[in-house]
């Protein structure tokens, strides 16, 4: 069996847990089953370089992360999470135009639940798919998050 460790890290947007392994980082996300979960905080190089690289995406110093990550999902799901990498820093999409590039126009809903399960919140940048009218819908750290993490993007694009 891997071994996982499980650690927090506190942001302007909640508290987000990373869950890594020697693959990289499995997880990163708000959910509250890891405060009941025991686990040991650890210090290692990813940890210490997702801390670092969140930091500075917080800060507006950051548009692109450079970490290993390791997604877990079925071939649909991680065709959906590859393509959110795809989405420029400061730019937003629908789900009708991300069905578009994924050229499966009738799976809105299959490619929005996908989006919902993302393990990897902020690196594999769900928070930048909106819906088709422009309104925020659905994101698993709420909508004022989604809001927060779209509103630093789009603020540091316009700076640059």
């Amino acid at each position: 069996m891997e071994n996982h460790k499980n650690n927090r890290i506190q942001t302007p947007i909640g508290e987000l847990f990373a869950t890594i392994s020697e693959k990289g980082i499995e997880r990163l996300d708000f959910n509250q089953i890891h405060k009941l979960e025991s686990f040991s905080l650890i210090e290692n190089e990813i940890f210490s370089n997702l801390k670092k690289q969140l930091s500075e995406y917080f800060s507006g110093q950051r548009k692109a992360f450079h970490l290993p990550i390791h997604l877990k999902g079925t071939e649909f799901q991680l065709r959906v999470w590859n393509q959110l990498m795809e989405i420029p820093y400061g730019k937003t999409i629908s789900y009708k135009m991300q069905s578009l590039e994924l050229q499966n126009h009738k799976a809105i809903r299959a490619i929005a639940t996908a989006n919902a399960k993302n393990p990897i919140m902020v690196i594999v940048p769900c928070h930048r798919v909106i819906g088709s009218d422009g309104r925020l819908s659905g994101y698993a750290g709420g909508i004022q998050a989604k809001e927060w993490l779209l509103n630093l993007e789009q603020n540091q694009t316009r700076l640059f």
